[in-house]
């Protein structure tokens, strides 16, 4: 009778641990991945071919609209020193117009060719409504990139928009170091994670209105939580971009289903009333 008390004992720690690690290994699907791919004839290709918007300083300038050139506000080329950050993950829910598609490079602002340079020290906004996130059947939970900007007291915030009005989050990311040059961002960019919340707190309204005077800036604080409805578009801001600007891999992931944690912890008092 003892021995049967103890290995049940030792069986329910078992099954209960088993349990705790299926939990952790238990992740919510990406519903979106931007990988930033390039064709393979490895020629810079524009932001917007990937299906994304660019807007800068306080007018919400088009970056198109960048003089003298803008040559350097796409994302680079396949470059074995300026490979992205993964590499060898797929695009989900994005929509690249190129052809011979390699998750190999990353998005980049920099710093132009010739001239003054309007794209330092300015608001910085990048974004794409290629994917709608439907919350009636997603709940998000966590929306990440990997960052590399030149400068790592650069503030980005995630940028979301809920049927036609633009949020931004009050948490910024900054990095541990800074990312010099495009071989290094393999090597240095940073993974961050916000992870999501319809709190009041967390988000600000963002005022945005393309080729506007005044059409970009942060705006009044929240005085109720995010309303329901879809995410119809999503990127990043920056409300001082003082040098390169930098990201890869964002994803946008909801929680897990909750038929998964059902069937896991059925499995496990199966398991018990087995024994």
């Amino acid at each position: 009778m003892r021995k049967s008390i103890l290995s049940h004992f030792v069986l329910s720690g078992f099954v209960g641990f088993a349990g705790l690690s299926a939990v952790s290994q238990i992740q919510g699907a990406v519903v979106y991945r931007e990988i930033f791919p390039v064709p393979s004839d490895q020629s810079n290709k524009g932001w917007e071919q990937a299906g994304w918007q660019s807007y800068y300083g306080d007018d919400a300038i088009p970056a198109t609209k960048k003089t003298p050139t803008y040559d350097q506000l796409g994302y680079t080329r396949v470059d074995p020193s300026a490979l992205g950050l993964p590499t060898d993950l797929p695009a989900i829910n994005s929509n690249p117009v190129i052809s011979g598609l390699e998750d190999q490079s990353f998005f980049y602002a920099g710093n132009g060719s010739g001239g003054t340079n309007p794209l330092n020290n300015v608001k910085y906004f990048i974004w794409t409504d290629e994917y709608e996130v439907d919350r009636s059947v997603n709940e998000v939970d966590q929306i990440s990139w990997y960052q590399g900007n030149e400068a790592k007291t650069d503030e980005d915030r995630v940028a979301i928009r809920i049927g036609s009005q633009w949020y931004v989050s009050t948490a910024v990311f900054t990095q541990s170091v800074g990312v010099g040059t495009k071989s290094n961002f393999n090597g240095k960019a940073e993974q961050k994670i916000f992870t999501f919340t319809t709190d009041k707190s967390a988000w600000n309204e963002l005022n945005f209105t393309a080729d506007s005077a005044g059409g970009l800036s942060i705006g009044a604080a929240l005085s109720a939580d995010l309303p329901s409805g879809n995410i119809t578009a999503f990127g990043l801001y920056t409300n001082k971009k003082t040098a390169t600007f930098r990201f890869d891999t964002y994803e946008i992931s909801t929680v897990p289903e909750p038929s998964a944690l059902g069937l896991l912890g059925l499995g496990g008092l199966l398991l018990m009333r087995k024994r």
